[in-house]
């Protein structure tokens, strides 16, 4: 698919900058969802900031950080194992992920099914 510079991306409705990073805080939904053992996000950074993502369970209680500190303007690609900060492996149940940077936040709900 071609789409100009600036132009505004159909799947997202994100507008895209000239150097190709969205203009705003954008996080994919994991995938797979559900998953068994592992899922993938991309976090699109628009400018270089202080990031946190954390995995929250249904409680509102934090699991997992997978970020914690500043970052330059690019996308990244989160994973996350199902497991928590002590390396063990969580329930089966729905968490969310919480993205936090530059005064912006985004989250995705996460369905684990071990």
């Amino acid at each position: 698919m071609l789409r100009a510079l600036g132009s505004q991306s159909p799947a997202t409705n994100v507008q895209e900058s000239a150097s190709g990073l969205a203009a705003s805080l954008e996080l994919t939904p994991g995938n797979p969802n559900p998953f068994t053992s592992r899922t993938t996000l991309r976090l699109n950074l628009p400018e270089a900031s202080y990031v946190t993502a954390s995995i929250y369970d249904l409680a509102g209680r934090p699991v997992r950080r997978l970020l914690d500190g500043n970052l330059p303007a690019q996308e990244r690609i989160l994973v996350w194992d199902g497991r928590d900060d002590a390396a063990r492996e969580v329930p089966s149940s729905v968490y969310f992920v919480r993205v936090t940077s530059a005064g912006d936040a985004l989250s995705r709900r996460l369905v684990l099914v071990r």
